[in-house]
């Protein structure tokens, strides 16, 4: 069964994916628990801190597996170890496409967990599980936007 995921992280280590071509992803070390769940097919949504932004989608095509490279820019040291095969399924050439969250908080089940107004707090840490529900109405938002390619 599909799960749907929202990885949290910087513009940079965003555009360090694009010059992969967004063929692999990695996630924190602390997030080797929720990230042991992920499985090929599953769906990802990138979501940029300080620009509050929904980035990218692509669709996981490997099972998680361990590698210390660094591949991504990090202050804190961490290789971002837990590794995927990604495919991208939408991703702006620019940021003027990224996708402005603000205007859906109110929308996502996964963020009423949190005070409306608190709702930032819903992307603290680097990976969540979404429900399938919240994902679609990202994903309808994102096929509103200019087009895209990948």
């Amino acid at each position: 069964m599909t799960q749907y995921w929202v990885t949290v992280g910087s513009q940079d280590n965003f555009e360090r994916s694009r010059e992969l071509g967004f063929t692999l992803h990695g996630f924190k070390t602390r997030a080797h628990k929720k990230a042991s769940h992920i499985q090929a097919g599953d769906k990802l949504l990138y979501y940029l801190t300080g620009l509050s932004v929904i980035a990218g989608a692509a669709t996981i095509t490997s099972p998680m597996r361990e590698d210390r490279s660094f591949v991504w820019p990090c202050t804190s040291n961490d290789p971002y170890p837990w590794r995927v095969d990604i495919k991208p399924d939408w991703i702006p050439d620019d940021a003027t496409g990224f996708l402005p969250i603000k205007p859906y908080t109110s929308k996502l089940e996964y963020l009423k967990k949190w005070a409306p107004e608190r709702w930032s707090l819903g992307f603290q840490g680097n990976l969540h599980q979404w429900p399938q529900a919240d994902y679609d109405v990202i994903r309808v938002a994102l096929t509103t936007l200019a087009p895209v390619s990948v």
